[in-house]
């Protein structure tokens, strides 16, 4: 190390211990020459951290030799100006910072891409071509406005191309700084003072930022515990992260500060909002109006008027990705309905829709006119009323025929007239889901289906002879005359029988049909005997079986079915989850000497059966002779290290194939918690689970798509949203006066950035109100500032 850099060092050292700098994370110190007012060069050092700009200078006569003249929040910084002899940074009210320096352009470089991650997209300063142009900058601006822009966050930015020149260079200063390149702006060594805002994740920068300028007292472990949750929903997320704040009840006031740190995290795919006492709708709505990543949300959170608010922010953005969105566990009135009415209206792409638990009447009823009154209606795709008791579907399925998946299950409706209702009316349904409904009146067996509806979801049903011999009977007649190509989906778990009946009669109902076309079975929690498994080898076609929670011993229908996949030459994928009914040792054995010879299965789930390491023990030698899987889910095994698990993963890249091997997440985070592994362990498995899927070339890429939801509890298929989707094409058309003179008409163009913004901006969109930002709410409950991870995971995971 040159003396140098080594005096840097020590100048450094003495200036932080000189300040007392506390709560911030220093990013770099600089000596500047600095200009005064009256023209005078002296020189300084500027210390920037996340949070501030700091101005040092020298005392003349003390004990300590450096203090803090100035100091300016990032969040008022207005506008920078740059060239070869100064700098210029302005502040809020014209207060300005004036330097020279022959590094400007790198340590503005550095310091802009620090305030790209903390600052709002609309905040950021404005890169100026000449310095007189600083006092004319944004100046508005203070550290409690933060404005929504009625475009979306990148066309709201002021001078944008220079911003993103300056972005750029901004990534390739920061590439020097991880090369370690030895820059002169940097007067200490990164080893001695290891200033953390430069490597951690940008949640913690942005978490620290909002806390500092909020001015109010924290739970001492708010901070670590709320970055150690967001680390780990990051770090067991392959690609798109889910992100659920159940975790975080204990800090429900804070919510609000949650939302701000996650307003850049671009693989935020799904957020899940849990019930609280002070529902944070307005500082949701600024979350969505800033990420764009958004496709699902789940709610279970009361509403309240802040919805509304909500409902106008993420509107705003009309870059938003929001596909689905799922209301639980609420009473909804006719104020909700209208809210997300307009939520419908403004977001085309918003197709699936489910609004569990009750509907009071009125808002059913208004509900129920919009398909019928608001064309936008029309674009929902996915519609999920479970749990619904006044849910009129006569009217409902009158009014929907662009549905092509309805789940009405528990809503205590009869199964039998709902079914004549679907053929009486227009619908084009593809699935329908009406679990623990009744059969009030009978089936009837004469009964023709649409040829589309070919998912049928039946669980928890009291069947008799007579429904089930009837409903059968249908569904195998529409396959056999109407849909010889089609792929039937049936899913019959948890199937009940009247006290005059026993199991086994219902099975020999199943027993005697040979349905063809069947692609999909879901059997779970059903006891299987030997009518079950006849069955099944009469299905020519079936390609994917759920046997989930069916089997608990070695016995001769578990036999029987091992006989049965070793016979079988086109099952794709299988399904063998526990909940209660786990998997002996024997059981396992068995199942592995079977799959081992099979050239067919491509997916195996194994999830649940609590084996501990053994299972990948198992995984491992199936796959040990079988080069046919190619997807493989364990979670819920109880696996005791990262060990067998990794020893697992490195065994299938010597494969040199894309594999798919689950991440057990509910696994891992328990080894978390019990501290027998750190995130960065996880997180290096988790890096060798990413390789996995990577496709090695075009042949070995899996092509076939799983049918089976991958959640025990989830009852409802995939749907291809891509299908659905409309995207806002722009179109241009090419017009000839002849031959020679090509023309090109852009009304295409027009349509969608003129007057498609025109129309967008009669909405009356709400003003960002950023005061649950800066002040938060006036009041904090009190918490147990004491509390542990342990005691918080182990009250949220399942």
């Amino acid at each position: 190390m040159s003396s140098e850099f080594t005096t840097g060092s020590e100048v450094a050292k003495q200036i932080i211990e000189d300040i007392g700098l506390t709560n911030e994370e220093v990013l770099l110190l600089h000596q500047v020459s600095m200009y005064s007012t009256k023209g005078k060069i002296s020189s300084i050092y500027l210390l920037i951290t996340d949070v501030k700009l700091h101005v040092i200078s020298k005392k003349k006569i003390s004990l300590k030799n450096y203090k803090i003249s100035k100091s300016f929040l990032w969040n008022t910084l207005s506008s920078i100006f740059v060239n070869d002899e100064k700098i210029v940074f302005t502040f809020n009210n014209n207060k300005t910072v004036s330097f020279a320096d022959n590094e400007g352009i790198t340590l503005v470089s550095i310091l802009y891409q620090h305030l790209n991650e903390i600052l709002l997209p609309n905040h950021l300063p404005n890169y100026l071509s000449s310095p007189s142009n600083a006092s004319n900058s944004n100046t508005s601006n203070n550290n409690s406005n933060y404005q929504i822009s009625s475009n979306n966050s990148s066309a709201g930015l002021p001078n944008s191309s220079s911003n993103n020149a300056l972005n750029k260079l901004a990534n390739n200063s920061n590439n020097n700084l991880n090369n370690n390149n030895g820059l002169p702006i940097l007067l200490f060594d990164k080893s001695i003072l290891k200033p953390q805002a430069l490597s951690q994740n940008v949640f913690t920068k942005r978490l620290d930022f909002i806390m500092a300028l909020s001015n109010r007292p924290f739970p001492p472990s708010f901070r670590d515990f709320a970055t150690r949750i967001f680390n780990l929903s990051k770090i067991l997320s392959i690609n798109e992260i889910t992100f659920s704040l159940k975790a975080l009840l204990p800090f429900q006031n804070l919510f609000n500060v949650i939302f701000y740190s996650l307003f850049n995290e671009q693989r935020l795919s799904k957020i899940i909002l849990p019930l609280t006492a002070n529902p944070s709708w307005s500082a949701f709505g600024d979350l969505c109006f800033y990420n764009s990543s958004i496709k699902e949300i789940e709610s279970t959170e009361e509403i309240n008027d802040d919805f509304k608010i909500f409902v106008d922010k993420i509107s705003s953005n009309k870059e938003n990705s929001l596909v689905k969105v799922k209301f639980s566990n609420s009473k909804y009135d006719l104020r909700f309905i209208n809210d997300l009415t307009s939520l419908i209206q403004r977001n085309p792409n918003l197709i699936d829709i489910s609004i569990e638990n009750e509907l009071i009447p009125e808002a059913m009823e208004a509900f129920l006119n919009n398909f019928e009154t608001c064309v936008e209606y029309k674009h929902i795709v996915v519609l999920g009323l479970n749990q619904n008791s006044n849910v009129n579907y006569q009217k409902l399925l009158t009014l929907t025929p662009n549905l092509k998946s309805l789940d009405l299950s528990n809503c205590g409706l009869d199964i039998s007239d709902v079914f004549k209702h679907i053929v009486l009316s227009d619908s084009n349904l593809e699935v329908i889901n009406l679990s623990s409904n009744k059969f009030l009146t009978e089936f009837d067996e004469n009964m023709k289906l649409k040829p589309n509806l070919t998912k049928f979801i039946m669980r928890s049903i009291e069947w008799d002879f007579l429904n089930l011999n009837n409903f059968l009977t249908v569904i195998s007649k529409n396959q056999n005359e109407e849909n010889n190509n089609s792929k039937l989906y049936l899913d019959l778990s948890t199937m009940k029988h009247p006290p005059n009946s026993t199991i086994s009669h219902l099975y020999s109902v199943i027993r005697n049909y040979k349905l063809t076309n069947l692609d999909t079975f879901i059997f779970d929690f059903n006891n299987i005997d030997q009518n079950i498994i006849n069955f099944l080898a009469s299905c020519d076609s079936l390609k994917s079986l759920s046997f989930s929670n069916c089997f608990n011993s070695y016995d001769e229908y578990f036999r029987s079915f091992l006989n049965y996949l070793k016979n079988n030459k086109k099952l794709v994928e299988l399904v063998l989850r526990a909940k209660n009914l786990t998997f002996t040792l024997d059981m396992l054995k068995n199942l592995a000497e079977t799959l081992i010879a099979n050239e067919n299965i491509e997916i195996l789930d194994l999830q649940g059966h609590k084996q501990g390491d053994y299972i990948c023990d198992v995984i491992s030698e199936i796959l040990s002779e079988n080069i046919t899987l190619k997807e493989v889910r364990l979670d819920g095994n109880s696996i005791e290290s990262l060990i067998p698990y990794e020893t697992l993963e490195t065994k299938l890249l010597l494969r040199n194939q894309q594999f798919i091997l689950q991440l057990p997440i509910k696994d891992f985070n328990q080894l978390i918690v019990s501290q027998k592994v750190t995130e960065q362990d996880v997180l290096k498995t988790v890096n060798l689970a990413r390789r996995l899927q990577r496709p090695t070339s075009r042949k070995n890429v899996q092509t076939f798509q799983s049918s089976i939801p991958e959640d025990i509890h989830c009852q409802m298929p995939s749907i291809n949203y891509s299908n659905y989707i409309k995207k806002d094409a722009i179109w241009f058309m090419k017009v000839n006066d002849d031959e020679n003179t090509p023309k090109f008409n852009f009304d295409g163009v027009y349509n969608k950035y003129v007057d498609d913004t025109a129309w967008f901006g009669q909405f009356e969109v709400c003003q960002k109100n950023n005061e649950h930002f800066e002040k938060g709410e006036k009041t904090i409950s009190t918490i147990d500032n004491e509390i542990t991870l342990e005691r918080l995971m182990a009250a949220v995971l399942p």
